[in-house]
């Protein structure tokens, strides 16, 4: 369970700097602030040793969610999908490890 939660704080570390150097979209009423704070619980619950809130997780990187508006109004929502899809397949292993 150790390497899969290792690898999601790896993948969320990702997407944390592509949140950070990314530009409040026009369009998106999407709050940076609001993304950064999500992903920091969601890295917070993932290096403790209790247990992770999956469903809020992929909420987090789920179609049409925060980070997805984020990623296509600053040119890498394709990285985007790439990343959403590697967090999903984790977030499955870390739900069939508890």
């Amino acid at each position: 369970m150790h390497d899969v939660k290792q690898h999601l704080i790896s993948k969320l570390d990702m997407v944390s700097e592509l949140v950070r150097q990314s530009e409040p979209g026009l369009w998106s009423g999407s709050s940076h602030q609001s993304a950064m704070d999500s992903l920091k619980r969601l890295r917070v619950q993932l290096a403790a040793s209790g247990p992770v809130d999956i469903i809020k997780a992929r909420l987090l990187f789920a179609p049409t969610g925060i980070l997805q508006e984020i990623s296509i109004d600053n040119d890498w929502g394709h990285h985007f999908l790439e990343l959403a899809r590697d967090v999903d397949r984790l977030l499955g292993q870390l739900n069939e490890q508890a």
